[in-house]
């Protein structure tokens, strides 16, 4: 019944499906995550770049279907010294354009550049622009 984007829970609620975006990967070990992670809230460069020898910038750093991930949570802790490394390596990489891994959503619908100006990461964000990396004619399904 319905349009199957969502499904009941226990608690008579019912829960969006959440769905892996293609371009973000789910391949890395939860150690290798969390590592990643932690390298990311530092703002550590060297970190970072040795944490992509294992885990890619596109790879979801929390649930299945959250499509959170290196490069939000660069943006949510306004790492934009990890954010650099991260770019680099998808320019050097990626087979995909670069702007429209910019532009995955998390499954709450926030883009990358989006996660910067949410949590105030100006710095992040400031690199982005000067990347050349945002499209700043995207717009969500709200416009």
């Amino acid at each position: 019944m319905g349009c199957g984007c969502s499904v009941p829970v226990a608690n008579g609620k019912l829960d969006p499906v959440k769905v892996t975006h293609p371009l973000v990967t789910e391949n890395a070990t939860p150690i290798l995550k969390i590592r990643a992670h932690e390298a990311i809230k530092k703002n550590d460069s060297l970190l970072v770049n040795k944490a992509l020898n294992d885990v890619q910038p596109t790879e979801n750093l929390g649930l299945p279907g959250d499509n959170y991930t290196c490069l939000h949570a660069a943006a949510h802790h306004n790492s934009f010294q990890a954010m650099d490394v991260m770019i680099n390596w998808l320019k050097a990489n990626s087979e995909h354009d670069i702007t429209e891994i910019m532009n995955i959503p998390t499954s709450a619908g926030i883009t990358i550049p989006v996660m910067c100006i949410v949590h105030d990461a100006s710095e992040t964000f400031y690199m982005l622009l000067q990347a050349n990396v945002v499209d700043l004619t995207y717009k969500n399904k709200a416009g």
